[in-house]
């Protein structure tokens, strides 16, 4: 059950049924039955989900007109929702910083997180994953036509990056991974924070997953993405430790969704032409 306060702290904001700027899914909501006792009935029974997502990062969740997420990482959860037996306008949408995921998650703040999450080792001895869903590549944004000649490139990456101050979002996977080539890191809670700091020149560059660099291009211009990888990040669905019923439920939503087109119609109605069309991951199943 989710702590009263942490409830009272949810975004009221809801999905729409039909938005603009995403998928439009007309399928009739399903009444399904779960065991008691799972995460799935107790959700069903409440008849809402509490789903924690970013309201800042374009192409993946982006606060829209009523103040509700719309992107990728949206579709996907109101995807999800909806084969929980929940309708858009039933979906309590929680925002959280990085750093703030795993916790939310361990207190029962929200019921799943829906945010760029990357899976790993370290995470996953707090908190528990489906998925993957997406699979991204770190990189770099630099001033356009990359001055400094940074690199993904395994065997340059660390000599590119010398002299230069790199920030990254705090608590991301993409801030420990550029510490294997740099100390010279400094840590922001946002990524349009990070933003900032390089285009006032207190950075040089910035360092995260390449969907949300592109999204991030959607809206300056004068930056371009370093071309390649020095990393992949596989974006799972966050949900509490050990819930292997609840898991095993959104591996089957993920993999129906993969194989019926309502993935690809997703990131269609969302990334787009942004980002070289991606294939569906693998799932850890």
């Amino acid at each position: 059950m989710l702590a009263g306060a942490a409830l009272a702290a949810t975004l009221l904001l809801t999905g729409c049924a039909a938005d603009p700027d995403g998928a439009d899914d007309e399928r009739p909501l399903p009444d399904p039955t779960f065991a008691a006792g799972t995460t799935m009935a107790r959700i069903a029974e409440a008849g809402e989900v509490v789903i924690g997502v970013a309201l800042d990062q374009p192409l993946l969740s982006r606060a829209g007109a009523d103040g509700a997420p719309v992107g990728f990482d949206a579709e996907i959860a109101e995807l999800v929702a909806h084969e929980l037996g929940i309708a858009p306008d039933r979906i309590r949408w929680h925002e959280l910083l990085t750093r703030e995921r795993e916790q939310a998650l361990v207190d029962g703040t929200v019921d799943l997180v829906v945010q760029s999450y990357s899976i790993t080792e370290s995470r996953a001895e707090r908190v528990g994953f489906a998925g993957p869903y997406y699979e991204a590549g770190q990189t770099f944004l630099v001033p356009e036509g990359n001055p400094d000649g940074v690199t993904t490139d395994a065997e340059g990456v660390e000599e590119s990056l010398a002299g230069l101050t790199v920030c990254a979002d705090h608590g991301s996977s993409s801030a420990d991974r550029v510490r294997e080539y740099t100390h010279n890191v400094i840590t922001v809670d946002r990524l349009s924070d990070c933003f900032a700091l390089v285009r006032d020149g207190r950075a040089d560059l910035l360092t995260s997953d390449d969907i949300l660099l592109a999204g991030l291009l959607t809206a300056t211009e004068g930056y371009e993405i370093v071309p390649g990888s020095i990393g992949v990040e596989r974006y799972g669905i966050g949900i509490g430790h050990g819930d292997d019923e609840f898991r095993e439920f959104l591996d089957g939503v993920l993999a129906d969704a993969f194989a019926d087109g309502r993935w690809q119609e997703a990131w269609d109605a969302t990334v787009g032409g942004a980002l070289p069309p991606p294939m569906p991951p693998t799932l850890d199943r």
